[in-house]
């Protein structure tokens, strides 16, 4: 998931954090547990009551290949730095010509109404642009 909402204090009477100082103490958190998780904005909601997996203004998805001269036994600076961040491909055994035309079927608008959960009274969804880059 990559959005969530959560309350900062307890009561309606708090401290109010700058979302930067909570970006940043979070991020150091997670480093310091060893979680691998990053915040990278955060904002503070007018509306309390704001869902951000039933309404969001948008969604963003990235998936990663790191093509490698040997999956299963890569030593490259570029595995340590993806690893559990990338899926790690020998290059031997992809078609890359064949990767890139796939690629190219998924740019440009398409609808996923059928991949959300719609509410019973709702029967239109919106179609979302879908990007997607081959190297």
């Amino acid at each position: 998931m990559n959005a969530f909402t959560f309350d900062a204090a307890e009561n309606e009477n708090r401290k109010e954090y700058p979302a930067e100082s909570l970006r940043r103490g979070l991020n150091n958190h997670f480093a310091a547990n060893g979680e691998q998780l990053q915040v990278n904005q955060l904002y503070q909601l007018k509306e309390p009551r704001f869902d951000c997996r039933g309404a969001p203004i948008s969604r963003t998805y990235v998936y990663k290949i790191l093509l490698t001269d040997n999956a299963r036994h890569s030593r490259s600076k570029y595995s340590q730095l993806y690893r559990n961040l990338a899926w790690e491909v020998d290059r031997n055994s992809i078609d890359l010509e064949k990767f890139k035309l796939g690629c190219k079927l998924f740019e440009g608008y398409h609808c996923f109404k059928h991949f959300v959960r719609l509410k019973a009274d709702e029967v239109n969804s919106t179609c979302h642009q879908l990007l997607a880059r081959s190297p």
